[in-house]
């Protein structure tokens, strides 16, 4: 296989199996990490076996992109130039948890680029159990961002759109990544008439948007107590930073 071809099948947090998919009967935390540039100590990994039965599991790294709409695709690791490469280590990368109990797994950076974030996922995987004639395999993602050397977290709300039909009220809106750092943004779309009065609001839940990088959200809101006429939504987001970053967004809800 090309190294890089990208890897189809997997998602941030995923079971696979080769038919139905079953319930993970593990689980791993945290499921991000981030690592700044003068860190030296390892991020511990801890692997909880839910099962009734002792597991074996491997870990191991991929490489991973995200689309503007938040879809994943992964690749070999060290295939991409944000890639964390040879820098990443995992130990142990195989090992075995009884019923019940905890092992945890050492992910460590060596030094390297300051000026940029590397990002790459660790896989935690079983080996594979029988279940009749079928084998299930299973695994975890782990996001992992070694960070650059100087904090920077620059995000802000794009112009967005709405949608308002029969089948409800739908807004969307690009945020864009002006930093070094990852983004994980969440926040609010509120709905306000013509005299700013706040009459329809919506969370947005924490989601994640790469260094130098655009995604598009789309939130549904209740609008079953709108009249109609003129409105602004207007989508508010804590980027972490000392500041909020909004747009605003006009639109008719018709008769």
């Amino acid at each position: 296989m090309d190294g890089r071809s990208a890897l189809r099948g997997l998602a941030g947090l995923l079971v696979l199996a080769a038919a139905t998919p079953a319930e993970a009967q593990f689980s791993v935390s945290p499921v991000i990490v981030q690592i700044p540039a003068t860190e030296a100590a390892p991020v511990q990994l801890s692997v909880l076996n839910e099962g009734e039965n002792a597991m074996q599991f491997r870990a191991y790294a991929l490489d991973f992109d995200m689309s503007g709409t938040g879809e994943h695709t992964y690749w070999e690791h060290g295939s991409l130039e944000s890639s964390c490469g040879e820098r990443l280590g995992i130990a142990p990368d195989a090992f075995t948890v009884a019923a019940g109990q905890t092992a945890t797994v050492a992910v460590s950076l060596a030094p390297g680029r300051l000026d940029r974030t590397c990002w790459s996922m660790v896989l935690v995987e079983t080996s594979g159990s029988s279940e009749g004639t079928i084998l299930v395999n299973q695994r975890i993602g782990v996001k992992l961002y070694g960070l650059s050397g100087i904090a920077d977290i620059n995000g802000e709300v794009l112009a967005g759109a709405v949608t308002a039909d029969s089948a409800g009220l739908e807004v969307n809106f690009t945020v864009q990544n002006d930093g070094a750092w990852p983004l994980r943004p969440n926040g609010v779309v509120e709905i306000r008439d013509v005299h700013g009065t706040v009459v329809a609001s919506s969370r947005v839940d924490a989601f994640s948007v790469l260094p130098e990088r655009e995604r598009t959200i789309r939130v549904a809101v209740d609008d079953s107590d709108l009249d109609p006429g003129r409105y602004l939504a207007v989508p508010i987001l804590d980027f972490g930073a000392d500041y909020l970053s909004g747009t605003q967004i006009d639109f008719r809800v018709e008769e």
